[in-house]
This record gives structure tokens, C-alpha cells and sequence, in this order.
């Protein structure tokens, strides 16, 4: 929820990195409602689920990219710098 008011009030931001699991608004729904309204910031989602359908629906959803908890700071600043480059 806080990231989409953040969003809504300053669509300025390079990248935004969502974490799935969240505890009023999921990430998926936040994803959602994002893109419903136009906003195309790349968006890398952070999970802790690694099952072949979690990563799919990521997939499918349309995020821009996702990384896997526990995170990997290394990986990370990879993926930032793809999408900052």
C-alpha cells in the first residue's frame, strides 16, 4: 500500500524493488494496480518462494525481473544496474 501512495504522489523513482509479502497490500496487488494506472518503472520482485509456479506467476504478472531470498548483494547490483543502466 505504501509504495503505491509513494508512486502516486512521485512517479520520479528509477526502480522499485517489491517484495511479494506484504502485510496490508500483497505485492502482486500493488504490481497490479501500478501498472493499471500507467506507471512503468522496472520493478524487480523479492521472494522467498522458489517454487516453479511462484517464479511463473512473477513471471507472468509482468515484473521486469525477481530475485530469490535470502538475497544476494552481489546479484542484487546486477539486476539494479541492468535496470539503471
Amino acid at each position: 500500500e505504501e509504495v503505491v501512495q509513494m508512486i502516486e504522489k512521485n512517479k520520479n523513482y528509477d526502480l522499485i524493488l517489491m517484495d511479494i509479502q506484504m502485510p496490508k497490500m500483497n505485492g502482486h496487488i500493488a504490481f497490479k494496480h501500478l501498472r493499471n494506472h500507467g506507471v512503468n518503472i522496472p520493478v524487480i520482485a523479492q521472494t522467498a518462494y522458489t517454487m516453479d509456479s511462484d517464479i511463473n506467476e512473477i513471471k507472468n504478472l509482468g515484473y521486469n525481473d525477481y530475485i530469490i531470498k535470502p538475497i544476494d548483494i552481489k546479484k542484487l547490483f546486477e539486476k539494479i544496474t541492468k535496470y539503471l543502466d
